[in-house]
This record gives C-alpha cells, structure tokens and sequence, in this order.
C-alpha cells in the first residue's frame, strides 16, 4: 500500500503541485500532482449535472425528471417550468418568495408533478418572505398550468404571526388546475387558493394534507370553479374550505375546523368568515356543495357548514360522516339527519326516498311518492325504504 505523507508543507493544495509519496518500507517517490475542486450540481436529469436548479429547468425536456442534489434558493431568480417536468426534492430543500420575480411558476400549458423520492420524503419548498402587501401575496407556487403533487412539502409559514404575514402556498390562476395526490402543504393562510378576478379554476384532493396554521386552508372565489375532494385531510385553524363562489364536491377525505384561528377583519377573501369546516358564503356569486361521502368535523365551537345569504348557495347531503346532527334544510332531497351519533360517535343522514320494487329487485327510484306512483307499472310494490329493499309498513302496490 501507499502512505501519503504529503507535501513538504504538509498540505495538500489546489492546482498543480508537487508531493512526495512513501510507501511502507519507507522508499519516497515524486509525483507531480494537480487537484481540481469537483464540479457542484444543485440538480441532474438522468446523468447530467447543473450548476443551478434553473438551468436544469431550462435545459429539461417533456417528461424530464429534474433531481434536485442540493439544498437551492431562488430568492434571486425565481423559476419558471418550462416543460411538462417531474421535479423530485429528493430530501433537499428549495427556497423561494412570494412575489412575481421570486417564486415558482407553472405557466399555461405546462404541468409540474412535484414529488420527493428520499427515503424520508422531507425535502420542501418553501419561503421566508412575509406578507407586505399585494406584491408580495403571489403565492410560493403560482400555477396558470396544472401543478401535480405525489410527495414532498410546501411550506408557507411565517412562523413569527402567520395571522398577519401569511403566507399563501399554491395560488391559481386563470384555468390553473391543482391535484394533490400526496405530501403536504402547510401555510399561514390559504395551502390553495385561487382569485375571484380569474375563471376556470379547479382543485382535486384525493390525498396529502392541506393545512392552514391560521385560516381556511382552501379558499376558492374564481368564477367557473370546482373544487373535489375524494380523500386526504384538509383542516385550518379557522376552517377546511372557503367557498366564495363554484361548486364543490365531497365523496372522502377530512376536512376539520380547528376553532382555534381567525379570518380577521380583511374586506376581502375570507375577512370576517365564522370558523367552519365548510363555509359555504357565496360572497361573489352562487355556490353548490354535494356531500356523499367523507368526515367533516366541527372542533370547539366552529360550525360544520355555514352558508352565505348574499348569493344562492345549495347545499345536498347525501352521505359522510358528521361531528353535530345534520340540518335537515342541508339534507338531499329524500334524506333526513340521523339525530343519534353511529358507533365512531358520528352523525350521518339517511335516505327516506320512495323505491319502486318488481318482486323483490329495486327497479326505479323517487324522490316523492307521487313520482314513484307515475314510474311504477302495475304490480310494482314501492316502499319508504332503504336501499337493501327491507320494505316497510305501509308499503304501496299499483292496481
């Protein structure tokens, strides 16, 4: 073996140098030696490393996937996602703003899949940069494209009085969709939002969680807006979803009022909204919400659903699981809360429609035992009933 006893300074150094080296029996031989500093890549696609995040982006190809190799700050640059890309933090960190020239962009067109392949999966994105004004209320990721998370963090927080610097994570615009399928978004304020002045917003939740340290942690005013969550939890301080406008739909998921923020006295956005797991305000126009599925949970002294008196609001529960009995005004048509809590000390509502029976086999259904009587044909048997076809009392057959 070789023992390097070094250079007659006893250091080694950069560039080309001379250094003696010694093996075991103590014979030294010369040797011209040049060192180079190794290359520093902030990320790689496939093989290839990049100086900067930014060239990586710049460079990248549709359905490249950029791998970050360290911990990268955009507060000088920003960035903008060029292609149809896969970003994987890989456990590393990127540092963005809130403002225009600083944060995260996803123009029309483009789609970035954001996921963290780490064996932790705790790399993040996230800001520093406290709320001042509009300028810097642009969000840490501003979406006019279709932004899609699997895993990884987002994190707009500022830690000091996120009341009242915020600050806003995921922001769409203008036809900007959203799909959280994983990971985690935590922000002071909205962890998505999008703005009432844009229309053709949509935001799909089927996993991950969206959390607001001190408001709603979904906030939706855009015009021909939807909002759908099938699964994951989306819970805040002072409520899950914010509804000044569009439709929103759940079928799973939880979506929970801490009671423990405030929207404070904001003449916009949710400024002035009572804690609610839903709110449902219809501010700026109608809103319609559809629960058949899902747990929507009520903390303290929140309310589980409230709705606005400005514009329509249409509320129909067909299904889910409840913290409080369920209005009866916000019940489907053919359903009734059930007033005693199931066995997870849950409410839920039950359905009371007219079924029309041939035999034993539901064939149709009602909503009204008029209706059912002008479905039916004569013979069928129709019954206030559930839906396994147990019928009961005062059961009804057409002549």
């Amino acid at each position: 073996s070789i023992l390097i006893n070094g250079s007659a300074t006893g250091a080694w150094a950069w560039g080309e140098n001379t250094y003696k080296l010694t093996d075991k029996d103590g014979d030294a031989t010369t040797y011209t030696i040049t060192l180079t500093e190794a290359a520093h890549y902030e990320a790689q696609i496939g093989t290839t490393g990049y100086a900067t995040l930014v060239a990586a982006v710049a460079e990248a190809q549709a359905d490249d996937v950029v791998k970050l190799l360290d911990n990268v700050d955009l507060m000088a640059t920003g960035l903008t996602i060029a292609e149809n890309i896969t970003l994987d933090l890989n456990g590393f960190n990127i540092k963005a703003g809130e403002q225009i020239d600083n944060d995260i962009v996803v123009p029309a067109g483009k789609k970035l899949t954001l996921v963290d392949n780490s064996t932790d999966a705790d790399g993040k994105i996230y800001t520093e940069q406290a709320y001042t004004g509009s300028a810097t209320g642009y969000g840490v990721v501003r979406v006019a494209g279709e932004f899609l998370m699997q895993s990884g963090n987002i994190y707009a927080v500022i830690d000091s009085d996120p009341a009242n610097l915020g600050q806003f994570a995921v922001v769409l615009g203008a036809g900007g969709k959203a799909t959280i399928e994983g990971g985690q978004i935590k922000a002071g304020w909205y962890a998505i939002s999008n703005n009432g002045n844009n229309t053709g917003s949509t935001i799909i939740v089927s996993g991950g969680e969206l959390i607001s340290t001190a408001d709603f942690a979904i906030y939706n005013p855009a015009k021909e807006s939807t909002v759908t969550v099938s699964g994951g939890v989306v819970y805040g301080a002072a409520g899950g979803i914010a509804m000044n406008r569009g439709e929103l739909t759940v079928t799973g998921g939880t979506i929970t009022s801490k009671d423990q923020g405030t929207t404070g006295t904001w003449g916009d956005g949710t400024g002035g909204m009572s804690n609610a797991a839903i709110s449902a305000s219809g501010k700026y126009e109608s809103v319609e919400v559809e629960i058949s599925g899902g747990t929507i949970i009520a903390e303290g002294t929140a309310v589980m659903i409230t709705n606005g008196t400005t514009n329509p609001v249409e509320i129909a529960i067909s299904g889910g699981q409840f913290s409080h009995v369920v209005p009866a005004e916000y019940c489907a048509d053919g359903f009734a809360p059930v007033t005693e809590p199931n066995t997870q000390g849950k409410y839920e509502v039950e359905d009371k429609r007219i079924y029309i029976f041939d035999g034993s086999t539901m064939s149709n259904m009602a909503t009204s035992p008029s209706g059912a009587i002008s479905w039916a044909k004569v013979g069928d048997v129709m019954s206030a009933t559930d839906k396994s076809g147990t019928y009961d009392e005062g059961n009804y057959t057409k002549a």
